[in-house]
Order: C-alpha cells, then structure tokens, then sequence
C-alpha cells in the first residue's frame, strides 16, 4: 500500500474532484505535484487497459514474484 499526501488549493474536498483536471495543479507546491501525479498516472494507465482485473491480478502475480 502507497500513501501519498498533496496539499490542494481548495476550501473543502468532495468525491467530485477532478484529480485528471491540471487546475489542480495551480498553487500546489513541487512535493505535492510530484505526490499527486502518481495518483493520475496510475488512474490514467487504468483506463487504457481493457480488462482491469486481469490487469490487477498480473500485477498481484508480479509483486509477490520480485518479493520471493
């Protein structure tokens, strides 16, 4: 599990924030950028892959195979 932090610019936060949306970006110090740019192209590699469970569970399969 990642947990990353971003500082935005806005008075209160809801489920409709458009994390796709440069604006986002306005004001956002450098660290924040770089936190919350991960979050987009992970979202961003999601919907260009057709099957995302299959996707997800390549990646399960991987991760457990560079741990062992």
């Amino acid at each position: 599990m990642d947990i990353c932090f971003a500082k935005v610019d806005v008075e209160t936060l809801d489920d409709n924030l458009d994390l796709e949306s440069n604006n986002i970006l306005i004001n956002m110090d450098e660290t924040s950028c770089k936190s919350i740019n991960g979050r987009r192209v992970a979202d961003r590699i999601l919907k260009a892959v057709p099957d995302q469970e299959k996707f997800r569970q390549t990646l399960r399969i991987i991760k457990l195979w560079a741990k062992n």
